[in-house]
Formats: structure tokens, sequence, C-alpha cells
């Protein structure tokens, strides 16, 4: 009797604990995931992202968020495989929630390019669905002479201390430099170490350089030009902005701000919005009977453009004017046939970018391979109405013919390795991961206890019959 007890209840109730036991935690599961899944919210995401500071051993990741969120950079060569925490948190090691925030990636290796993803709150933001990607510069020796050092403070709204600022300079030949202010506006931008935009050189820094600052927070903006002549910045206000050049103070109407002639570029962007580099000439698959075709396109104002033009590679680099417009025609020309034109520059966030467009170059004669209308022969001016061809009486030149389905479309996208796996965050004390790993093991192991579950007590069924 003992031991039909032991042989049909203790199994029958084993199998319903284990029943029970992995609906409870697949319950549990799909609570995580539903947590997980609604983490990211719109207070979380960066805006105003600017890619400054860039030397030949850091950079330095700038953006704001509408609430006081944690933030981190993860970054690598390949992957993003080490976090960087915001400047604040450098001394202490434990990460802060902030609005404005301020990360600087350093121990970096001169002139080689990496990625990386920003972590905010809770999620991992990229742009448009991949890493961002940045290049350090070569390594200069020393400072670059004439230092100036910028100071200055800035006010909230109302007039009143308004918390930390993110405040950036730069001028028609330098890179963007930023630094955050103290908690009553105060700021100092020591220019030192100011390169040019495209990080080759130190930038020319003279007393009659007009500078262009911008200040800013979560919820307001300022601008403000002046020389570096007096570089001690009068006080400014959010939302205001200001023109010091002509050594009197003038404040300027936001709409006006808007169409003036201010170098720094106005970065209101997400991370996932598209890159200002373009090509405009070629345009998709576009045929040039020119064998030395114009090229064009755009970038950030007095950017540097490498352009690669292949199937033989030849290679140039332009400057882009101070509208940010570029042009470039071959010395010699080109082979009849399909050609590559890849450009390679940063954009207004400072960030690296690239963009590739296929283009067919025609052989000399061959302008009219496919006319909409048929060309008229110069020996025989009167037309006859009859189906039967001329036959040319002399050779014609030899057209090349491509198939529309040979040619590859063109391609749009940032300068980073094809096998770049997705960035992960590098976990470290005190900062929570963006998902929990453990979810996939867990949900398979309640998943074996279900079923093992059904089995005994299948089995313990067959035993009482």
């Amino acid at each position: 009797m003992n031991n039909s007890l032991f042989n049909r209840r203790i199994p029958t109730l084993l199998a319903m604990i284990l029943l029970l036991g992995g609906i409870g935690v697949a319950s549990y599961l799909t609570n995580s995931s539903l947590q997980l899944t609604s983490q990211a919210s719109p207070d979380e995401k960066p805006q105003n992202i600017r890619v400054t500071n860039v030397t030949d051993s850091s950079f330095t990741v700038t953006y704001t968020t509408a609430k006081n969120v944690l933030g981190t950079v993860s970054y690598g060569t390949t992957q993003s495989s080490q976090t960087a925490l915001d400047d604040r948190d450098k001394k202490s090691k434990t990460p802060g929630q902030y609005t404005v925030h301020s990360i600087t990636v350093s121990g970096l290796t001169p002139d080689t390019g990496y990625i990386f993803s920003i972590l905010s709150g809770g999620s991992v933001f990229l742009d448009d669905g991949k890493p961002f990607t940045i290049k350090t510069g070569k390594k200069l020796d020393g400072d670059q002479e004439g230092t100036f050092t910028i100071t200055g403070t800035v006010l909230s709204s109302e007039g009143s201390k308004p918390g930390t600022v993110l405040v950036a300079v730069t001028s028609q030949n330098a890179q963007m430099y930023s630094v955050l202010s103290d908690t009553n506006g105060n700021y100092l931008l020591k220019l030192s170490k100011v390169r040019t935009k495209d990080l080759s050189a130190f930038a020319a820094l003279t007393p009659d350089t007009k500078m262009d600052l911008i200040a800013l927070n979560n919820s307001a903006t300022t601008r403000a030009s002046f020389l570096l002549q007096d570089p001690s910045v009068p006080t400014i206000t959010l939302s205001q902005n200001y023109d010091f050049t002509l050594g009197r103070e003038i404040i300027l109407p936001q709409a006006a701000s808007d169409a003036g002639s201010f170098t720094f570029p106005v970065l209101q962007v997400n991370p996932v919005e598209s890159a200002t580099v373009t090509i405009a000439s070629p345009e998709k698959d576009e045929s040039f009977p020119d064998l030395q075709p114009k090229f064009s396109g755009s970038a950030a104002p007095s950017e540097s453009v490498e352009i690669t033009l292949r199937s033989e590679e030849q290679q140039v680099t332009v400057q882009t004017d101070s509208k940010g417009n570029w042009t470039y025609r071959p010395s010699s020309p080109l082979e009849p046939g399909e050609h590559t034109i890849t450009i390679k520059a940063r954009d207004g966030k400072g960030i690296l970018r690239e963009v590739t467009r296929n283009f067919i170059v025609l052989a000399e004669g061959s302008q009219f391979t496919e006319p909409s209308v048929s060309p008229i022969s110069s020996q025989s001016p009167t037309q006859t109405p009859t189906p039967t061809r001329e036959t040319p009486s002399s050779t014609p030149t030899p057209i090349v013919h491509i198939s529309p389905e040979e040619t590859p479309s063109p391609t749009e996208f940032i300068a980073i390795p094809t096998t770049i796996p997705s960035p992960t965050v590098t976990p470290r004390p005190s900062i929570q991961p963006t998902g929990n790993t453990s979810l996939n093991t867990v949900g398979l192991l309640a998943f074996m206890m279900m079923a093992f579950g059904a089995i005994l007590l299948i089995f313990t069924k067959g035993i009482r019959i």
C-alpha cells in the first residue's frame, strides 16, 4: 500500500509542482519582457548631439535629455566593448543623472577610426540603426602659439543661476571645442589644443579671429559672436542671441539669428536623422557623355572632403566653401563604362560620414544610345516613311551596353566595418545593463519544467490504469 502511494501520489504531486512552477516562471518572464521593452522613453532620448574636442587620443560626446538620466558612451574600434562615464563622474567612478551630458572618451590611438553608441537611461541609442563613427587626429607636438582663454557667464531665461550649461565655441576654420559650466553658469575654455576642422594642425587663432559661441541646457539655447581680442565674453542669457564683434552688445531676435551668418552649426537633431554629407552629382546611375564629368555635393562648411573614384582608383581631397558646397572634376579623362564615386567627410556634428554613388561614362559619340527622337541623317533631309532601317555608311562608334540588373544600387552609409556586431555596453558597478541576458536561459528552463511535468503527469496516470 505504501509503495502504491509512493508510486502514484508523489510523482503526480511532483508533476503538478513542475507544471505550476514552469507556468509561474513563464508569467514572470513575460512581465519582465514587457517592462524591459517599455524602458525607453522620450525623456531619455539624446538631443543636440555633437562630437567636440577631438584630439589624437580623445574625443567628447555632448547631448541633452529632457529629464535627469544616467548617460554613458560605449566605444571601440570594431565593437563597442568599453564604457566612458560622464566627465563629472571620472573621479568618483559613480555615474550620476543629468540633463546636460558631456562624456570624454580618452586613451585612444592617433589617426584611428572608432565607433560608439550612447546609453541614455535604460536604452542604447544609435545613428540610424548603426553606431556613430569618429576618427582621431594625427599626433601633434606641443600646443599652438598665442593661446587664448575664453571666460564668461550664462544666466537662465529668468536671469537666475541656470545650473550646469554646455558651452561650445568654433570659428570658420577651427573645430568645435566645448566645456561644462559650473552650477552658477560660469565657464572657462582654454584653446591651446584647438585644431583645424580636418584635425591636421592647430588652428591659426589671432586677436581678429571671429568666434561663434553656443550655450544650452535641456530647455533653452543662446548664441553669441565675439573677437578673440576680448576673450572675456559679457554675461549672456539663455534664449537670447548676441553679437559682440562691433564692440557693443547687440541682442538679436531668435528669428533673425536663424537666418543670420553664424558659422556654428545649428544641430537640434536626434540620433536617427539623416547625415548632412551628400552627393548632388552624379545622381543615381547617371550617365555622362563627358569623359571628365563635374561632381558636386555638400558637407560641413570649410570641411575637407576625401573623394575616391573607381574602377581605376583615383583619390583626391577637396575643401568645401563657407556654405558647405564642394565640386570636383577629374584632371584626366575617365574610361567609358561603370564607375563609383565615394566621399568621406565630417558632418555638422563632427561625425565621419561616407556616401557612395554609381555612375556611367559613355563612350564618345554614344550620346544617342537611347534617343527619344531618332536622329535625322544630314545627307537625307527628306524622311522616307518606310519600315526598312537605313544601313549607316560609316562604321559606328562602339557603344557600351550595361544591363540595369548588373548595376548595383548606390548606397549611403556610415564608414564603419561591414562585419561590426551589434554594439554592447560593458557593465560596470552601479550601471544597470540595458537588458537581462539571462532571460532566455531561464525561459528555456521554464519550458523544460513544464514539459517534464506534463510527461510525468501522463506517466502517473498510466500507473493508475
